[in-house]
C-alpha cells in the first residue's frame, strides 16, 4: 500500500479537503461549459429532447393520476396508444421521472446529468483510492478525466438519458472490489455489496441503458482484469460470490421489465437493418482514437468516408468519446518511464499463469470494439446470428469501454510512476482537461432545434392545478398544401390531448416503417368504425396471444370501460403471458429480499458502530 495517510488529520486541511474542494470546481467548471446546450441560445434543445421530453411528460401524467404503485404499462400519449413499461429505451423507473415530481422534464433532464456527473467523479475516484490504493492526486486526476468523458456530456446535450447510467461502471467495479476484511460484518459484505452492484445492474435496465449494458458489463470486467493484474492481493472467491449475488439482484429486480420488454421486441424484431462497419481495422482503429483522444469536429465525415454497408448515418454524437489528448501524454510518459525502470533493473515485471490470463482477457476486451466495427460480409453474417448484437445497426457505441480503460491506465501511471512530480502534473492535467472542454467547437450542437415550451407549459399547469389532459383525438401534421408532415415536435400533441399518429418512437423502426397503421386515422379517439374505436389497444403489441388480438389492433366496442380508463392515463384491464406473471413475482421477491438484505447490513454495521464508541479506553501503563 502506498504510504500516503489521506485522511490523517496531521495532514492540512486544504489538502485533506482537495477531493471535495476540486469536485466542487469541477462540477462548476461542467456546468460553465454545458449548460448554455440546456436550451442552446435559441431557446432550443438536441433532437432527440423530442422524444424524451414528450416521454417525461407521459411518465408524469401516469404518476399524477395513479401514483407511485401502479406499473405504467402503456401510454396513449403517442402512436395512438403505445407500451411504455416494456418499451426498452423508457425510464419511468429512473432519476430523470423521478426528477419531474419537483422540476420540469427539461429542468429534470439537466439535473439529473449533473447528479451522474458527480456520481461519475466519486465513483471513480473511490475506485482509485480504496480498491487501487492510488494517491489522492492520481485518484483526483482519473475522476476528473472520467467526469468529463466525452460520451455522457454529448449524449445529455442530444437527449440519451438512459446513457446516464454510464457513470456507475465505476461503482459497480468499486462495489465487487471493495477491500474485502475477514472478521466483524464479513459475513454480510458479500450479500449487501453483491446486491449493490445488482441494484446498479438492475438500474441499467430500468432507466434505458439497453444495448449498451453489454458493453457496460465489459467495462467492469477489464476493471477487474486491472485490479487482477496489478494488486498483488485479492480475493478471487470473494470477487465471484459478490458477482453471483450480483447477478441475482440484477436479474431478479428487472425481471419484469425484461420480460415485457423482449415481448414487445419479438412483435417488431430489428433484425433486418444493415450493419455499417468501417472497411478495415486500421480504420476501425482510427476513428476509435480520433474519437477518444481528438474530438476533430469533422469527426463525423471522416467516419462517413470509411464506413461501409451504411444505411442509417451516423451524426457527430454518436462518435463523442473524448478524454481529450491529455491521458494519452500521461501515459505514454508513464509507459515510458516504467519501461526505462525495467531495463535498468529498478523494477520488475512478475507474471504468473493468473496474470498472463488477466492480460488475456483485457487484450480480448480491448480488441472487441474495434473488431464488431470491421466491416465484413462473413463477419456480419456470424453478428445476424447472435441475439441482441444482431438488432444493432452500428457498434460504434462499444467505443465507450475505452473511457474507463484510459483513465484508469492513466491514473494508475501517475501514481506510480511520476514520483514527487505527480503533484504538479495531476494539477496541470486537470487544468488542461478542463481547457481542451472549454474549448472544443460545439456550434454544430447550437444549431439543434427542438422547441420544448409546449411540453413545459402543459407540465405547469398541471403541476398547479390544472386536470391531466385526456386523450381525446389522434393528431396528423400536415404541411400548407395538406401534404403529409412528420415534424420534429410531433410527440408534443400529448399536451393538448392529441395523439400523434405518425409518432417518434425507434421501436417502430428508424423511418416507423413497421408501425401497424391499419386504419388509425386523424380524429377522435371514440370514432367507432368496423365494431372498433380510433385508438390502439397496447395489449396487444406485447401479449397478443393472451389478449386474442394482433399487434396494432384497436379497443373493440365491448371494451369501452377499459379505452376510456386508457385514454384518461389509468390502468385497464388486459392479460399478461405467463412468464410475465412469473418475472412480476421474482420481480417483487428480489426487491425484497434485496431491501432485507442492505437493511440488514446498515443494522449491523450501525450496531457494530455504536458498540465500538461504547468500548472502555485501554489504561494507561
Amino acid at each position: 500500500m502506498n504510504a500516503d495517510p489521506i485522511w490523517s488529520a496531521t495532514r492540512a486541511p486544504m489538502v485533506r479537503l482537495a477531493p471535495l474542494i476540486g469536485f466542487c470546481l469541477l462540477l462548476v467548471a461542467y456546468h460553465g461549459i454545458f449548460y448554455q446546450f440546456y436550451p442552446n441560445g435559441s431557446g432550443r434543445l438536441g433532437h432527440d429532447y423530442a422524444l424524451a421530453v414528450p416521454g417525461l411528460l407521459a411518465g408524469f401524467y401516469w404518476f399524477q393520476s395513479n401514483g407511485i404503485w401502479d406499473v405504467p404499462w402503456f401510454t396513449p400519449g403517442f402512436c395512438g396508444g403505445q407500451p411504455l413499461f416494456a418499451d426498452g429505451p423508457s425510464g419511468y423507473y429512473s432519476v430523470p421521472q423521478l426528477l419531474t415530481l419537483v422540476a420540469d422534464p427539461l429542468w429534470s433532464a439537466y439535473l439529473a446529468t449533473l447528479l451522474f456527473t458527480a456520481l461519475g467523479y466519486w465513483g471513480c475516484f473511490l475506485l482509485l483510492r480504496r480498491c487501487f490504493k492510488a494517491r489522492q492526486e492520481a485518484a483526483i486526476l482519473g475522476a476528473a478525466i472520467f467526469m468529463f468523458n466525452g460520451f455522457v456530456a454529448h449524449r445529455m446535450i442530444v437527449a440519451h438519458l438512459g446513457y446516464q447510467g454510464f457513470m456507475l461502471i465505476p461503482w459497480l467495479a468499486l462495489f465487487l472490489l471493495w477491500p474485502w476484511r475477514g472478521s466483524g460484518i464479513a459475513r454480510l459484505q458479500s450479500p449487501s455489496l453483491g446486491c449493490m452492484a445488482g441494484l446498479v445492474g438492475a438500474y441499467w435496465v430500468q432507466s434505458g441503458f439497453g444495448t449498451l449494458i453489454i458493453p457496460g458489463l465489459l467495462s467492469v470486467l477489464l476493471i477487474v482484469a486491472i485490479h487482477a493484474i496489478t494488486e498483488p492481493q485479492w480475493h478471487l472467491m470473494e470477487l465471484f460470490r459478490r458477482s453471483v449475488i450480483g447477478c441475482l439482484a440484477m436479474a431478479s429486480i428487472s425481471a419484469a421489465k425484461i420480460v415485457s420488454g423482449f415481448s414487445f421486441l419479438a412483435n417488431f424484431p430489428r433484425s433486418d437493418y444493415l450493419v455499417a462497419g468501417y472497411k478495415s481495422v486500421a480504420a476501425a482503429a482510427e476513428i476509435a482514437f480520433l474519437s477518444l483522444f481528438v474530438s476533430p469536429v469533422d469527426i463525423a465525415q471522416r467516419s462517413d468516408a470509411a464506413l461501409m454497408n451504411v444505411q442509417w448515418v451516423i451524426g457527430r454524437h454518436e462518435l463523442e468519446y473524448g478524454v481529450t489528448w491529455v491521458p494519452l501524454v500521461l501515459v505514454l510518459i508513464g509507459a515510458g518511464i516504467a519501461l526505462s525502470r525495467i531495463a535498468s533493473g529498478k523494477a520488475e515485471v512478475r507474471l504468473n499463469a493468473g496474470k498472463v490470463g488477466w492480460i488475456l482477457l483485457a487484450t480480448m476486451i480491448l480488441s472487441m470494439p474495434i473488431a464488431l466495427n470491421t466491416y465484413s460480409p462473413g463477419w456480419i453474417a456470424v453478428i445476424k446470428q447472435v441475439p441482441l448484437l444482431k438488432s444493432a445497426s452500428t457498434f460504434v457505441r462499444w467505443n465507450i469501454i475505452y473511457i474507463p480503460f484510459v483513465t484508469l491506465v492513466c491514473a494508475l501511471l501517475l501514481d506510480r510512476c511520476f514520483g514527487a512530480a505527480r503533484t504538479s502534473v495531476a494539477i496541470v492535467a486537470v487544468a488542461l482537461v478542463v481547457a481542451l472542454n472549454l474549448m472544443q467547437d460545439r456550434r454544430s450542437y447550437a444549431l439543434e432545434a427542438y422547441d420544448p415550451e409546449p411540453v413545459i407549459q402543459a407540465y405547469h399547469a398541471v403541476r398547479q392545478g390544472a386536470p391531466v389532459p385526456e386523450i381525446h383525438s389522434i393528431g396528423v401534421y400536415r404541411g400548407e398544401h395538406g401534404n403529409l408532415v412528420l415534424p420534429l415536435h410531433r410527440n408534443d400533441g400529448l399536451a393538448q390531448g392529441y395523439s400523434s399518429l405518425y409518432c417518434y418512437n425507434p421501436a417502430f423502426g428508424y423511418a416507423l416503417e413497421k408501425f401497424p397503421v391499419k386504419d388509425l386515422h386523424r380524429g377522435p379517439v371514440r370514432d367507432v368504425s368496423d365494431g372498433h374505436y380510433n385508438i390502439k389497444n397496447p395489449s396487444c403489441y406485447v401479449y397478443p396471444r393472451e389478449n386474442n388480438c394482433e399487434p396494432g389492433e384497436h379497443f373493440r366496442v365491448g371494451q369501452k370501460a377499459d379505452m376510456e380508463s386508457f385514454i384518461a392515463y389509468r390502468p385497464f384491464h388486459f392479460e399478461i403471458s405467463t412468464a410475465q406473471k412469473i418475472a412480476n413475482l421474482v420481480t417483487k421477491a428480489g426487491l425484497v429480499v434485496t431491501a432485507g438484505v442492505l437493511l440488514l447490513a446498515m443494522l449491523s454495521y450501525l450496531m457494530g458502530f455504536f458498540s465500538r464508541g461504547k468500548r472502555p479506553a485501554a489504561a494507561a501503563e
